[in-house]
């Protein structure tokens, strides 16, 4: 019985994968249900519960990015075989829902610009979330910056902050972590790849004003690291607005 389902679901009636690249941009929260980009290297402004902060340097390193797809209702001979023969070791004809990284990431670049995450070639089907790695950089991490020594971090933000709507001028802060965090961001809706559509951009955004949420710049650099990290994390999305490349 098992070596006739087995033939059922041979390699050749495989489906061909989805052409399609993992992205990630940077933006604000939006204001009035508007995101208002900020350029290249301009420092970003915004204020938590307590601060006033000026954000500018950040960098993150990304270890993976990997889509899910949805939870299947119905069993089928396709399930079957997935039971008995896992997609990932059949015959070669596997394809790919998870983007390799490895790449340390300018967020200070201009805000809704795609950064590419890396190429995936999933199955033709419904996906409901993706997930994300983020840790430390080595010396082999692709694009590691000259202006800050990311090698062991994870995060590196540097800017000023000063008590809210005080007008004092700003005290300058380093933030930076080692930790590893790993984080499911939900597709609402739901993600339906076709290769009929051709190549397709799935895109994840991150909400830097998201990244200080209830950080208290008085606390100690282990716990300002990592109540950051912990925002950093939350901060991600799945994005269906507007973008350039």
């Amino acid at each position: 019985m098992i070596v006739s389902v087995l033939a059922l679901g041979s390699c050749s009636s495989d489906a061909p994968g989805v052409s399609a690249t993992m992205t990630l941009v940077q933006h604000s929260s939006p204001v009035s249900g508007t995101i208002t980009p900020a350029a290249a290297d301009v420092p970003r402004t915004f204020s938590n519960a307590a601060y006033d902060i000026t954000l500018t340097k950040a960098y993150i390193k990304m270890a993976t990015a990997e889509i899910h797809e949805c939870p299947t209702r119905k069993f089928t001979w396709r399930n079957l075989q997935e039971l008995f023969m896992p997609s990932a070791f059949a015959h070669g004809g596997a394809t790919s829902t998870s983007a390799t990284v490895e790449q340390v990431i300018n967020l200070m670049k201009t805000d809704l610009q795609l950064h590419e995450l890396g190429a995936i070639e999933p199955p033709e089907k419904t996906y409901c979330d993706a997930a994300i790695v983020l840790n430390a950089a080595d010396a082999t991490t692709h694009e590691l910056p000259v202006d800050v020594d990311m090698v062991g971090k994870t995060f590196h933000f540097e800017g000023t902050f000063s008590t809210l709507d005080s007008g004092a001028p700003g005290t300058p802060f380093i933030i930076s972590s080692n930790g590893s965090i790993e984080k499911e961001i939900e597709f609402s809706p739901s993600l339906e790849l076709k290769s009929a559509n051709g190549a397709q951009k799935i895109v994840l955004g991150t909400v830097y004003d998201q990244w200080f949420t209830d950080v208290d710049f008085m606390a100690s650099d282990v716990d300002k690291a990592a109540k950051v990290l912990s925002n950093l994390a939350n901060s991600f999305e799945y994005y269906t607005g507007t973008y350039t490349e």
